[in-house]
């Protein structure tokens, strides 16, 4: 998970995310907990700091019976969220390097296949001019 978050942080200004959540809230008499899906999206200013923008519905229940949640299921509550973070640790030279290298395989498959398009098109030169040279020698032929 944390390699495939620093090839986003490194590749990419945005990460999106989704999710499900589940929460216990306790209170001064007893526990609540909400459960539900989440969404957002990490808005990266540099490697390490991002801007985060999310989304979440929560279902609360206090129990969960085999007939599903209890209590509060058939209410919820809708939660937005604006925060700044920054992310510590990993390997930055790595992932840098990593981008490097590709690319490096990137401009070598380019220059690659542009060369092969060069000397495709040379094969089509020659294919053309033969082709001109057997037409001339084929009217050649004829009026003689």
């Amino acid at each position: 998970m944390a390699r495939r978050e620093e090839q986003l942080r490194a590749g990419a200004p945005t990460a999106p995310l989704c999710a499900s959540a589940a929460d216990a809230l306790p209170n001064d008499i007893d526990v609540t907990g909400t459960l539900g899906p989440a969404a957002g999206l990490k808005f990266f200013f540099n490697e390490q700091t991002f801007l985060n923008v999310g989304y979440r519905y929560e279902w609360f229940f206090e129990e969960i019976e085999a007939g599903g949640l209890t209590d509060e299921a058939d209410s919820g509550n809708h939660v937005g969220s604006v925060g700044i973070g920054y992310l510590f640790g990993g390997d930055r030279d790595r992932v840098v390097r990593y981008d490097e290298t590709i690319v490096q395989r990137a401009e070598s498959a380019a220059t690659r296949a542009e060369d092969a398009a060069n000397r495709t098109e040379s094969a089509a030169r020659r294919i053309e001019d033969a082709a001109n040279r057997a037409e001339r020698d084929f009217d050649r032929g004829l009026r003689k």
